[in-house]
């Protein structure tokens, strides 16, 4: 297949889509870390959240997304 005048092959498309993998990942861990940072995560413990003192969990993530 020719993009652009230039030959895609098999290989290249499995790359880039490993990449956007890879890239989606770490935007996603990066994120992750950074909201946990802000909520004041200090402990997994969920007893011990206070008003100030949170975490998101990769549960709270997908009760979320899926409105359960």
């Amino acid at each position: 297949m020719i993009m652009f005048g230039h030959p895609v092959t098999k290989r290249k498309v499995i790359e880039w889509i490993l990449a956007l993998v890879v890239t989606a990942g770490v935007g996603f861990l990066l994120a992750f870390v950074i909201i946990n940072l802000l909520l004041g995560c200090e402990t997994w413990d969920e007893s011990l959240w206070t008003e100030y003192n949170s975490c998101l969990t990769l549960q709270h993530i997908i009760e979320g997304v899926t409105n359960d």
